[in-house]
C-alpha cells in the first residue's frame, strides 16, 4: 500500500476516511453499533434493507477464509459557491456544512479508498455541473429552469 499516494488522492478529492472495519474480526451475531447504524441509515445499499436478516447473512458470509473483506466509511464535503473560469470550468468553490457519507465494501482497503475517490470526483462533477446550469454534457439549462 502506497500510503502517500492514497493520502494525496483522498486529500485532492476532499474525502475523509471516517472508519475502517475488518469483517474477519467481528462476531456476525453482534456486529459493532457503527455497522448496524450504517445498515439502518441505508449506507449499505447493496444489502436488502427490507430484510432484517440481510446484515446478519452478509456478515456471516464474510467469515470464510479468503472472503473476509473491509467496510470503509468515508465522508465528502459538498462544494458550493462555485466560481467558473471563461471556459466554464470550476475555478474556485467553498466547502463546509454539508457532507455526504458512503460505505464501501471490498477485499482490500486500497480498493475501497480508490472507489471512494472515484465516487467523490463524480459527485463533484455533478455538483459543479448543477451550479453551472448544465443539464447534460455540453448543454445549458434553459433560462429560468431549476
Amino acid at each position: 500500500m502506497n500510503k502517500i499516494k492514497i493520502s494525496s488522492e483522498l486529500f485532492q478529492a476532499d474525502v475523509n476516511c471516517e472508519q475502517i472495519v475488518w469483517l474477519g474480526g467481528i462476531d456476525p451475531e453482534s456486529p459493532p453499533d457503527s455497522i448496524k447504524d450504517w445498515f439502518d441509515d441505508g449506507l449499505l445499499d447493496w444489502l436488502d434493507a427490507e430484510n432484517d436478516d440481510a446484515l446478519l447473512l452478509f456478515l456471516d458470509s464474510q467469515m470464510y477464509p479468503g472472503r473476509m473483506g473491509y467496510l470503509v466509511c468515508v465522508s465528502w464535503r459538498v462544494p458550493f459557491n462555485f466560481r467558473f473560469d471563461d471556459e466554464g470550468r470550476p475555478a474556485s468553490w467553498s466547502t463546509g456544512g454539508r457532507s455526504r457519507v458512503k460505505v464501501f465494501h471490498g477485499p482490500e482497503i486500497e480498493g475501497c479508498l480508490d472507489a471512494a475517490v472515484i465516487w467523490a470526483r463524480e459527485c463533484f462533477e455533478k455538483e459543479s455541473a448543477k451550479a453551472n446550469g448544465v443539464t447534460a454534457i455540453g448543454s445549458k439549462a434553459p433560462a429560468g429552469a431549476p
